[in-house]
């Protein structure tokens, strides 16, 4: 099952608000594709990078999303 962009967006939300971390300004939301090769042959799924407030420095969000399963790779609160 792929993620849309909403769903990688609402489940950044949903861990942001989780943490207490603030979500605002601009969003800016990323499909990193990976080529058929490294999928098969080594297991890496494409991934969803969502980061909040990308206009200015501190306060950033930053969530990395399996496409496949939607669970969270990785995320990080950045406040200044």
């Amino acid at each position: 099952m792929s993620m849309t962009r909403e769903d990688a967006i609402d489940t950044a939300m949903a861990l942001a608000s989780a943490n207490g971390w603030p979500w605002k300004g601009r969003v800016d939301v990323v499909l990193h594709k990976r080529n058929w090769f490294v999928k098969w042959l080594m297991g890496k799924p494409d991934l969803w990078s969502v980061t909040t407030n990308t206009e200015f420095l501190g306060n950033n969000v930053t969530v990395v999303i399996d496409n496949d399963t939607g669970n969270v790779v990785s995320s990080g609160y950045s406040p200044r």
